[in-house]
């Protein structure tokens, strides 16, 4: 291989080219920069530039900063492509250029035009090449050889340049000499104001090598090495690669490869992998009852009132609802939760309030904004299934903390406060409990409130069952008795006002002594706007459901579930081998099973699906909960069906139970 050199009028060409294209970029201030100012410039023009197919193998281009170039996006300057073959000299192009990366290459093209053969260089710059250089070139050397600008173009390369590259070479071959190679480092050693237009030109084309017999090539690569952020400098490649090539591309085959996501493997509902995997048909001769829903619409019962169907009516009627609402909800919707809950001891305006889809979409929102993935958070035991579900989505770890059956479900504080530690994110409190139907008293709930602040860890009250308690003024909300533990409290409208599927939930924020701050707030907010937040007609209704529902309906609901609770705990504690726990409120009961007297089950899972097959009867098995050996009833069923069902339940237990007469064990309610 041997050095390829220009004459003097292709240096004179591109050279005047140069001048008068940056005497154009510069402006006003060309005549004023000294000469020595422009070397600096074009110092940096084309530090390597080396053959390939005879000609060129690699281009280094002007690494000046453009202020062009900042608008572009992440693109590269230019894609890959592969040639055609076409018939005569070299290789056709195919380059399709964007609009912003023909003013790149306006500025970069100079430098390389007269170091490309001509194939090369008309397809690259010929869209591109600045007026001035064309008109320099064309001045010293003559027309362009190829009349019109087009990206499939084929001109052939410069005879003159070709054989004289060609002769050199073979020379050089047949007598052993090795490779001249223009050095720019030679040159830079120079004064700058003392370099003729030889040196000149070699710091701008730093080295041209050439390859022998070998004028194929396979494919162009352009690219920008860089950042995705614009960067400061641009560092252009034109790579031409032969068949034989140092760097062979390898075309991608396309091919399907969709994926599950890391986070959808992730999420698990133990509800559904225990339900799904159990195989047992319900008796043929017996009647469906399912206890295992925690819906209190499923048989047409337990209606809501007129006033809120009246406010939804009223509300679509209106017009005014149809639009989007802000992510958080409408502002007046706001206020009217915010004046509903606000107390003297926990006061609330609706800045404090994120409306949300349903009760499960703000767990998951208050979730999300404490815990980071690698962090933990304390849950209940047992418990609703959905906050682990929703914890390892996130790649939060869960702890379970234990309720005491013994003693009306009430927290082990003990153990629940062994469990903290420094990547603790929050503590979840359910109250009323779903699946145990407990109350926390407010002495408990002080406890409770106690060791957080003693950990310094917020707390996440889940009060989706809120009032919705046996003894009037039984419930009291956590918040309330905190002084200075933060409190983001979860409730909605689906258990009290009985609509689950119109999806209106809440988020309160209670933040004591700041210890939120903007940030919680914040982030709160920018949550809530993945979903652009819950149903604006529910929303317009929200003040006529919440100011005009009377008294009366909420009574008789919980009247109602009250009689059920007591007929089916009444009913199951006489039957051998259970233990039925008294809730206090929400909609549930829960049943302890003595293995020992079962001995044909192994398991909850197995108790319950065999009382599918033979009685018909559905409750859910409380190891959906992480609590074996307990399984939970639904009591929102009418009363003849709940009558029907206990009586079942005793059945199937006095037919499998064994170990002699049954024992009441009373300390099961205590």
């Amino acid at each position: 291989m041997r050095s390829a050199r220009f004459n003097n009028a292709e240096n004179d060409a591109l050279i005047d080219g140069v001048d008068k294209f940056y005497d154009k970029l510069l402006g006003n201030h060309s005549a004023k920069t000294h000469p020595s100012e422009k070397m600096k410039i074009w110092r940096k023009v084309a530090d390597n530039v080396t053959a390939v197919s005879g000609v060129v193998r690699e281009v280094d281009i002007c690494k000046k900063r453009y202020s062009d170039c900042r608008r572009c996006t992440k693109k590269k300057i230019a894609k890959q492509h592969n040639y055609k073959k076409g018939t005569g000299g070299g290789p056709a192009l195919d380059i399709t250029w964007l609009p912003w990366e023909e003013k790149i290459m306006q500025r970069m093209n100079p430098a390389m035009v007269q170091g490309l053969p001509a194939s090369i260089g008309s397809s690259i710059s010929r869209p591109a090449i600045s007026t001035d250089i064309r008109e320099s070139m064309e001045k010293h050397q003559g027309p362009s050889t190829s009349g019109t600008a087009h990206r499939h173009s084929r001109p052939s390369v410069s005879s003159q340049a070709q054989s004289g590259i060609r002769e050199r070479t073979r020379k050089d071959s047949q007598e052993g000499r090795p490779s001249k190679k223009i050095r720019t480092a030679d040159v830079e050693k120079r004064p700058k104001y003392h370099q003729p237009k030889q040196a000149r030109m070699a710091s701008m084309v730093s080295r041209i090598h050439t390859e022998e017999g070998n004028m194929q090539t396979d494919s162009y690569i352009i690219q920008v090495n860089g950042s995705s952020v614009h960067p400061k400098v641009l560092d252009v490649h034109v790579n031409i690669q032969s068949p034989n090539g140092i760097e062979k591309l390898k075309s991608r085959k396309a091919r399907w490869g969709v994926r599950a996501s890391e986070m959808s493997k992730k999420t698990f509902n133990p509800i559904r992998a225990i339900v799904d995997t159990m195989k047992a048909k319900p008796n043929p001769n017996k009647p469906m009852i399912s206890l295992s829903i925690g819906d209190p619409t499923v048989f047409g019962n337990l209606p809501t009132d007129h006033q809120v169907t009246k406010a939804m009516k009223d509300a679509i009627d209106s017009q005014k609802y149809n639009g989007y609402a802000p992510s958080i909800g409408y502002q007046s919707s706001r206020e009217v939760i915010a004046k509903y809950y606000t107390c003297q001891e926990a006061p609330l305006e609706a800045k404090d309030v994120i409306l949300t889809s349903g009760c499960s979409q703000a767990i998951e929102l208050a979730l999300a904004v404490l815990a980071n993935p690698g962090q933990n958070i304390l849950v209940p035991c047992p418990g609703f299934s959905l906050y682990k579900t929703l914890a390892l989505s996130l790649g939060v770890e869960v702890k379970l903390y234990n309720l005491n059956p013994e003693k009306s479900w009430e927290i082990d504080l003990k153990h629940m406060e062994s469990l903290v530690d420094d990547k603790t994110a929050c503590i979840i409190i359910n109250n009323p409990s779903n699946p145990c139907g407990s109350v926390f008293s407010k002495k408990h709930l002080q406890k409770i409130v106690a060791v957080a602040s003693k950990q310094c860890v917020p707390i996440l009250a889940d009060e989706i069952y809120g009032d919705m308690v046996f003894e009037y003024g039984a419930f009291q909300a956590l918040a309330p008795l905190s002084t200075n533990v933060p409190v983001l409290s979860c409730g909605g409208l689906a258990k009290r006002w009985l609509v689950p599927g119109w999806r209106m939930g809440w988020i309160l924020i209670h933040d004591r002594k700041e210890i939120f701050g903007k940030e919680i707030r914040e982030g709160l907010v920018r949550l809530s706007q993945r979903i652009l937040g819950p149903c604006t007609i529910v929303q317009g209704a929200l003040d006529h459901i919440i100011s005009r529902t009377p008294q009366h309906f909420y009574d008789n609901t919980i009247n109602f579930i009250k009689s059920n609770a007591n007929l089916c705990y009444r009913t199951l504690s006489s039957v051998p081998g259970l233990c039925p726990v008294r809730p206090a409120g929400a909609m549930y009961l829960m049943v302890g099973i003595d293995m020992e007297h079962f001995p044909e089950f192994e398991s909850d899972v197995d108790f319950t699906e065999r009382m599918i097959s033979e009685q018909s009867v559905f409750c859910l098995p409380a190891t959906c909960f992480e609590y074996p050996n307990y399984f939970r009833v639904v009591l929102t069923v009418p009363e003849e069906m709940m009558v029907e069902a206990c009586r079942r339940i005793r059945e199937f237990c006095k037919e499998h139970y064994q170990g002699g007469e049954a024992t009441l064990d009373l300390e099961c309610d205590k």
